[in-house]
């Protein structure tokens, strides 16, 4: 046995396709010169056993045997992947049962897995399928026999049922009968003259409501378009007298400038160039300190107010910290975060009293907690319970003084309860820490008006609307004070501003209705007061009768 036979034997066994393909490929191009030399005669048997061979795994394919292998390890691999899979069900089951247990306060205990059942194989079953034959055909006298058969059945099963009927069934099935052919020969007859008027009286009624609908719908497009040209002519005189105001202020200011000297001239330059300077760094410290503002609002990540200025209960966005379980077992700490919890979602379907129980509970664990006990005072004040959140707030603002809406919080309690004093000093402790505060402003503006001082009230109110002039409350409010001045020109305008951001604004209605009246306009004031009425306010109804006899 030389060389190359033991090296083809030990090629063969190659599971490789690629590495035997290369061997073989070199013993051909090694044993090819030789059998041309004759120096071996035995090699052309085996130059013929290497050639099938290459062509034999040409034929079956090297990338079909390599298909093969890798489809062979895809298959492990998914089967891998299974089992781990369901590995992490069952420590997913497992961890969720000690969770449990210890939640109980007993000992979880591991159960070893059962030994799987070996399946049995499934023995042949002999084949038991039943060979139907096909149905008969039947000729036409046999179809003819089988209908009268059925209708001699029906017949008699009628017959039957009219035998086992009571009297007051027949009775009832005759009424019926009567009914149908009178009703066919109705549809057949001529109408008689009595009918054909009715039919006519009918069509009449019709057309006459119609007739009345069209023509109140034309009287309310007429009516309604008078009062759009009353508004449009309205607003066209608030215009012109805006225009001249400023025309009016405009040739003042040219006038004192014509009047002065040019030193006078020159320092009063010098002054609005300043004024225009310090506005600019007003505006530009305010988009700061606007910036800041929103910034704390969303790290501390509490919704307190809505646009309008009224207290928010719902407050899902508040975060429970790990630092707020120091000193906490991990028993309590999880009693913790499920009455938090709870509390929350109470809060969110607007149950207030639950919400309270929760936070009380929460409480318990960790006493005097800043966030608990101001969502605790906001759900406090939507039950009107004003006294128990004006204690809450008060431990907030004492353990941290630097919050502005704690400050708030706690004016809005005393306002409720008619401490009008001790809510200004709350408003102004938040507006010394935020000066562009908005509804700090507008609390105390109104909070002002309550004690008398309408002329603080009216400041207030500018400021607000300063930092946001669409703020339709401090249009509002601004128009009450003017109208407790005196001043009732300008408060229609803001009511006229405010019914222009919101058209069903009820209250604004009804001040303007009484505006309107403190300068003689009936007419305006009665129709004002009438909307508001239909709007829902109950005041108004009572001016009606007072002033629009």
């Amino acid at each position: 046995m030389n060389w190359y036979t033991i090296w083809i034997i030990e090629s063969i066994r190659l599971k490789n396709m690629k590495l035997k393909y290369l061997i073989f490929s070199v013993l051909l191009i090694s044993m090819n010169p030789l059998t041309i030399l004759g120096q071996d005669n035995n090699n052309d048997q085996l130059f013929d056993a290497i050639r099938d061979e290459i062509t034999r795994d040409k034929d079956f394919g090297v990338g079909d045997s390599l298909r093969a292998v890798n489809k062979d390890k895809e298959k492990a691999v998914k089967q891998k992947q299974k089992e781990r899979k369901k590995l992490q069900k069952q420590r997913a089951k497992e961890i969720a049962k000690r969770n449990k247990a210890r939640k109980k306060g007993k000992e979880y205990i591991v159960k070893e897995p059962k030994p799987k059942k070996e399946k049995k194989p499934k023995t042949s079953v002999p084949d038991q399928t039943v060979k139907v034959e096909p149905k008969q055909k039947l000729t036409k006298e046999e179809k003819e026999l089988a209908r009268q058969n059925k209708k001699a059945l029906k017949e008699q099963q009628k017959a039957l049922k009219e035998e086992l009927m009571t009297p007051e069934e027949k009775a009832k099935k005759l009424a019926k009968e009567q009914k149908k052919l009178e009703k066919e020969h109705a549809k057949e007859r001529p109408l008689t003259p009595e009918e054909l008027e009715r039919q006519l009286a009918k069509q009449q009624k019709k057309e006459e409501r119609e007739k009345m609908k069209a023509e109140q719908e034309k009287v309310r497009a007429a009516q309604q378009e008078v009062i759009a040209e009353q508004k449009r002519f309205k607003a066209y005189q608030d215009s012109v007298k805006r225009a001249e105001i400023a025309i009016r202020k405009e040739n003042e200011r040219q006038m004192k400038l014509e009047a002065m000297t040019p030193e006078q001239r020159a320092k009063f330059e010098e002054k609005e160039q300043q004024r225009a300077i310090a506005a600019y760094q007003d505006s530009l410290q305010r988009e700061e300190r606007k910036r800041q503002r929103i910034e704390r609002k969303e790290s501390n990540k509490l919704v307190y107010v809505d646009e309008n200025g009224m207290l928010k209960s719902t407050i899902d966005t508040v975060e429970v910290l790990d630092s707020k379980f120091k000193g906490l077992t991990y028993k309590d700490q999880e009693r913790y975060q499920f009455f938090f919890n709870r509390g929350l979602m109470k809060l969110s379907i607007e149950d207030h009293k639950g919400a309270t129980k929760y936070f009380n509970r929460c409480l318990e664990l960790i006493p005097d907690n800043k966030e608990i006990l101001q969502l605790r005072g906001n759900t406090l004040v939507e039950m009107d319970r004003y006294r128990l959140a004006k204690k809450d707030f008060e431990k907030v603002v004492s353990e941290n003084p630097d919050d502005e809406i704690v400050h708030y919080n706690l004016a809005v309690a005393k306002a409720k309860l008619g401490d009008f004093k001790g809510a200004i000093e709350s408003y102004s402790n938040a507006i010394s820490l935020d000066p562009e505060y908005m509804l700090a402003y507008q609390g105390r503006a109104a909070a002002k008006t309550m004690e008398g001082d309408y002329e603080g009230s009216l400041l207030d109110y500018n400021k607000a609307l300063g930092i946001n002039a669409y703020f339709t409350s401090a249009y509002k409010g601004r128009g009450v004070s003017l109208c407790l001045v005196g001043d009732y020109r300008s408060a229609i305008n803001d009511f006229s501003l405010v019914l222009e951001l919101k058209p069903n604004d009820g209250f604004a209605y009804y001040y303007r209705g009484l505006a309107y009246h403190g300068v003689d306009e009936i007419f305006n004031g009665c129709s004002d007061l009438s909307t508001a009425e239909d709007l829902g306010i109950i005041q108004a109804n009572l001016q009606l009768k007072e002033l629009c006899r």
